[in-house]
């Protein structure tokens, strides 16, 4: 318990600084699921197969702007941490392109595994979550000593419930944003879908700086 206190404390010290460095990403991610929710909302006609592409696009698209957004809080988080300032560009056009290659690779048999079942899927998205993390942070995997799916495996060995709850606090900060903002919202009440967005997505983005941190713990082996 005292671990998951200092963890959430830590995190919040990062936060103030974060956040005064991600709003131009904040507003970008905005106008994203602005885009995004005023085009699903045209469609009349559901189960077509356009609307089928539609939802494919969009889903990829979800999962750049998410692996983007990842990266970009890391650095932030990493940058506050030792009170540098890194640019964003430069650390997106290091870790972007083999972040995507080894999220594809980790889909491969996360996929297979959901096939199955749904809970062998779900034990197998845990395993492989820290992808991008070792990524942009394992210097072992940048000299091409470590597979990135193999070390987030060895990460989760034997903390997989920790890992799990983490993950699950993460992720409910992550959906207040999609669950407060309808779809319709933009259109209908667009100052209130801007404010209630940008509310509930700082709540998001400490939730990011949550999972780095415990990243960087079970990293250095400091974290349950």
């Amino acid at each position: 318990m005292q671990k998951i206190t200092a963890l959430l404390k830590e995190s919040f010290n990062l936060f103030p600084e974060v956040l005064r460095r991600i709003w131009p990403w904040m507003l970008i991610s905005m106008a994203f699921e602005a885009f995004s929710g005023v085009v699903m909302g045209m469609v009349t006609e559901k189960e077509t197969p356009f609307y089928y592409c539609l939802i494919l696009i969009v889903f990829g698209l979800g999962l750049i702007f998410s692996t983007v957004g990842v990266i970009i809080v890391n650095q932030l988080s990493f940058d506050a941490e030792r009170k540098i300032k890194t640019p964003i560009g430069a650390s997106l056009s290091v870790n972007f392109k083999q972040s995507m290659i080894e999220s594809m690779r980790a889909m491969l048999p996360i996929l297979a595994k959901f096939l199955l079942l749904i809970i062998p899927g779900i034990v197998e998205l845990v395993r492989l979550y820290w992808i991008i993390y070792i990524v942009q942070f394992d210097d072992d995997y940048k000299t091409g000593k470590v597979d990135a799916l193999d070390k987030s495996r060895a990460l989760v060995k034997g903390r997989f419930w920790n890992v799990s709850a983490v993950l699950l606090f993460a992720f409910g900060l992550s959906i207040l944003p999609r669950v407060f903002t309808g779809e319709g919202d933009i259109l209908k009440a667009p100052v209130r879908f801007a404010l209630t967005f940008f509310l509930f997505i700082t709540l998001e983005i400490y939730g990011d700086i949550v999972l780095y941190r415990y990243y960087m713990g079970i990293k250095n082996g400091t974290q349950i």
